[in-house]
């Protein structure tokens, strides 16, 4: 009987699909690195500057505490990976491994960390327009930093949901 011939090369698109995961893999880490640092300067805006903490009884040191450290700081992204990595998973499951998949995600990956810092820095910045008093350097709190907590989540939850309903050519499940 005799033995077939194992190919020595592999096909084109299995270079464009190693090409695109590894475009994904680097878009992801961008988010990962983004989102960390903005955890922190929202969830724990007294761990991001050098001013004195809030009285250690209050919410808003536990929460400063918690959101400031591992794995606090970590969690939302984390929790955006894992986002990520379902999405990726569901979309190869459903159109096959075509190299069109991670090089779509990686994209949106990159458009919205370019949105995330511009509009991170827009909301950061706002409350010093309508609050006044001192500079954002003495005047810490959550009553600066909840606009951009609330309009980083929505902006990652339309992302991760644009992503999840994303439709491609040959995908024949709709």
């Amino acid at each position: 009987m005799p033995k077939k011939e194992i190919p020595h090369h592999l096909p084109k698109q299995t270079f464009q699909f190693i090409g695109a995961c590894i475009l994904l893999i680097g878009a992801w880490l961008l988010v990962l690195m983004w989102l960390t640092v903005f955890t922190e300067e929202v969830l724990a805006p007294w761990d991001a500057r050098d001013i004195a903490p809030p009285p250690t009884t209050t919410w808003q040191a536990t929460l400063d505490d918690f959101f400031g450290a591992r794995p606090g700081v970590w969690l939302p992204s984390m929790f955006v990976l894992a986002a990520c990595v379902t999405t990726f998973l569901w979309q190869i499951r459903k159109v096959g491994w075509r190299s069109i998949v991670p090089l779509r995600l990686a994209v949106s990956a990159l458009i919205y960390a370019i949105l995330l810092i511009a509009i991170a820095i827009a909301t950061l910045r706002l409350p010093d327009l309508w609050l006044g008093g001192p500079p954002w350097q003495t005047a810490i709190g959550y009553h600066r930093t909840w606009l951009a907590g609330i309009t980083l989540t929505v902006l990652t939850t339309a992302w991760l949901w644009r992503q999840a309903t994303w439709q491609f050519a040959n995908d024949s499940s709709t």
